[in-house]
């Protein structure tokens, strides 16, 4: 997958939780598995490219055009999205149409 492809998957799925309100529903699920044969770690192309990408400092996501700052990293163990100055974090604990929207501009201009 190239990094353009993982982008537009990106944005795919984020510009359908923005749609439905910063929710994403067990339709969206099922549409984007539908629609990608289930195959996408996450549901998100750039966690299918680059989770398993290593820095000498991290572990996982350390290529992922989105992840935080290193100096905003918590646990240098976890995935980007999981460090709490995630948007994606802020995201899963208040799942808002404003805090997806968000997400989606963090994506469409990595």
């Amino acid at each position: 997958m190239t990094k353009k492809e993982a982008k537009n998957l990106s944005i795919e799925k984020w510009e359908m939780i923005v749609a439905n309100d910063g929710e994403f529903s067990e339709e969206i699920r099922d549409t984007f598995n539908h629609l990608h044969q289930g195959c996408i770690r996450h549901y998100c192309g750039y966690c299918d490219k680059y989770y398993y990408t290593r820095t000498k400092t991290l572990a996982l996501c350390g290529k992922c055009p989105i992840r935080p700052k290193i100096r905003d990293y918590d646990d240098k163990w976890d995935p980007g999205c999981c460090q709490k100055k995630s948007l994606y974090l802020i995201w899963e604990y208040s799942s808002t149409k404003e805090n997806a929207q968000a997400v989606l501009d963090l994506i469409i201009n990595s």
